[in-house]
């Protein structure tokens, strides 16, 4: 539940950074910026608890490396496939302010629409999951009657 909880968030957050407009005063940033960082700060250490409690204790080490190589690969990833959404030039000072918005918000929506389904996505995966746990939990009850 806190998973999707922190992704819906940082999903609305970046919805609402795209408020931001050339000529808009740097205060608006602030709403979206606040907003996707109470979700990142409930989604991170809830994605590394889960991954530590899928090892065994023995294994912990290599849990928190795996989580740890793909969290570093996943921002990598991220930031270079939103990142080429905003034009070049415009990133660079040669183009216009208005083509480096466009682009950004392009980015910001993307973002937020993965984010969003994302959230869905581990809602309904999450949700089976403690599903078939409460079935094996049910049986092994019944079998021990």
């Amino acid at each position: 539940m806190l998973i999707s909880t922190g992704l819906a968030l940082v999903g609305a957050g970046l919805g609402l950074l795209t408020i931001v407009a050339v000529d808009s005063s740097w205060w608006l940033f602030e709403p979206g910026l606040l907003v996707a960082m109470v979700g990142t700060g409930i989604l991170n250490p809830t994605v590394s608890q889960v991954a530590l409690s899928s090892a065994p204790p023995e294994q912990s080490g290599l849990a928190a490396g795996v989580n740890d190589m793909f969290r570093q690969a996943g921002i990598a990833v991220g930031i270079a496939a939103l990142g080429a959404l905003v034009p070049a030039g415009a990133a660079l000072g040669d183009g216009s302010p208005q083509s480096y918005v466009d682009g950004m918000h392009d980015a910001l929506w993307v973002g937020a629409v993965l984010s969003v389904a994302a959230a869905a996505a581990t809602a309904l995966l999450i949700r089976g999951r403690r599903r078939d746990e409460a079935d094996v939990a049910g049986e092994v009850a019944l079998e021990s009657a």
